[in-house]
């Protein structure tokens, strides 16, 4: 689980902004579509959902 890039995307989702995905996909330095899934994931506070998918793996 990348902790940085929730922790990015937290700033966008108590502001109530949509966060550019692209953008942040360069700086986190991944995909656009994983910093996508962590931003839903916390919109819905589904984080503990991802949490236990990765211990599965």
């Amino acid at each position: 689980m990348r902790h940085d890039i929730y922790e990015g995307v937290l700033f966008y989702i108590t502001k109530g902004i949509k966060p550019n995905y692209a953008e942040l996909g360069r700086q986190y330095n991944c995909d656009p579509i994983t910093v996508k899934k962590y931003y839903e994931a916390g919109k819905e506070n589904e984080l503990e959902r991802l949490k236990k998918r990765q211990q599965n793996k």
